[in-house]
Parts: C-alpha cells; structure tokens; sequence
C-alpha cells in the first residue's frame, strides 16, 4: 500500500523519544532504537538482523534513560533503525542509509532515489533535530550515548569506555579527566578517542547540534558486552552516574 501524508506523520511522531529533566547536560542517543517505520517492513532483511549492531546500539537506549532518570538530566533518543536511517551521519555518506551490512545486501536500500531519501529524512530525521534543538538550548553540553561491539574485524577492543572529543575541546579534556579518574574507582577502563576518533565517526549530531553552535560536546562509547550481564551492566551504570553527576555539577 502507498504510504500517505497521515502515515508520515504518523511515523515522524513515533521517532524520537524525549525525557524531559532540568540538568545542565543533553544525553542524546542516535542509535536507541531498533524498529522500521510499518510501511518499510524489514527492508527486505530478515527479522534476525534487527537484534544486531547493525540495527542499533545494544544496551544504548536503557542506559541512556536510566542516566537520565537517576541525574534528572533532559535526554533525546532516536528510536528508528539505523539501517533505516542513521541519524549520526550526514546525507552524503554511504551508511546514511546503508545498501549493505559487511556486504549482505539490504534490499530496501538498493538504489534509493532522492525522494525516497528524503521522505525518509523527513520522517526519521526532522523529528530528532527538532527535539534536540528544543532541549539543547536549556543546557550547557550535548553528550551522546553509543555502545560499541567487544570485537571489530577479528581484534579485540581492549577497553571498556571510549571518550570522543575533538583534541582542542577543553570540556572534552575536562570530562576525560573525570571519566578517568572515577574509572579507576570503579575497575572500568578508559580510553580518548577509542573505539573511534572524532573524525572518523562522522558526529553529525556532535557537529550539527554541538561545535556548529559553539556548544561543548562529547561522546561516550560503552562495550557493549558489559551491558548484556547484570553484574557488569549495574557497574557500568554506577560508574557513568557518578561521572556524569560530576561532570554536570562542573557546568
């Protein structure tokens, strides 16, 4: 069936997730969500997929609200699939809507037309920018949530949370101090700019809603092998409250 103007709106309301709190830092989380909007089924993909990293960040969207909920901080989380579209990338890149998954085709995503592209930013985009520009300008930072996978093309990542921030940015410096130091307390490893650096990640919502705007910003990557088990996960969770409540009472 066609999709009609009322299903876009339909699904434009459905895509985001917004927790309102009075803290001086925005969480945002770009990969909460799992989900298709219901015209685009599964893209064509087999169900199984969308249980992977492919899909979203595991674990990315419960910490978020629990960080959120614990600190009293505001927090914006996008709930559609990546591979319908990823909102951290911008439009030019190839995974904005991926054709593969490490070359598994994604048929849904096979030769998109501009159109397409852009019902698809309108519905799965717009609605994001829009919440985090609502809250953001009642904060003093931006601080995404991502998780990341333990092994990436066959190597282990040795490291429990990955810090990234551009190297000239003096509250990225002021939250890996931070972030470090309470690490050690609670038996978490650290790490700046790993898994990934600032410019490899694309950061567009860093960029776009952050430095673009003069606004301070950092992102914070968590394995996500440590959220899976409870023991590991309430860890995880203590250390980043306590960090992040730190980190906030500075602003």
């Amino acid at each position: 069936m066609p999709i009609t103007r009322d299903d876009v709106a339909r699904y434009a309301d459905e895509a985001v997730t917004v927790i309102e709190g009075d803290g001086s830092v925005l969480l945002v989380c770009e990969h909460a969500g799992f989900s298709v909007p219901g015209g685009w089924g599964t893209l064509g993909l087999d169900p199984c997929y969308f249980t992977t990293h492919f899909a979203g960040d595991i674990g990315a969207a419960d910490l978020t609200e629990g960080l959120a909920r614990a600190l009293g901080l505001p927090a914006v989380l996008a709930t559609y699939s990546r591979m319908f579209l990823d909102y951290n990338r911008f439009e030019t890149h190839w995974e904005y809507c991926r054709p593969d998954l490490g070359g598994i085709p994604v048929p849904g995503n096979l030769k998109l037309t501009a159109e397409e592209k852009a019902l698809r930013t309108e519905i799965a985009a717009g609605p994001v920018d829009r919440a985090i520009e609502a809250q953001a300008e009642r904060v003093r930072a931006l601080i995404s949530i991502h998780t990341f996978t333990p092994v990436f093309h066959g190597v282990d990542r040795e490291v429990d949370v990955g810090l990234v921030w551009p190297s000239s940015s003096e509250f990225g410096a002021m939250v890996s101090s931070v972030m470090h130091r309470v690490g050690v307390a609670h038996g978490v490893r650290v790490a700046d700019n790993v898994p990934y650096a600032w410019t490899d990640t694309g950061a567009r919502t860093l960029n776009v809603h952050g430095t673009a705007r003069g606004r301070k910003a950092v992102c914070i990557e968590v394995n996500n092998a440590l959220l899976l088990d409870p023991d590991t996960r309430r860890v995880q969770a203590a250390f980043l409250a306590e960090a992040l409540a730190e980190v906030a009472k500075a602003l």
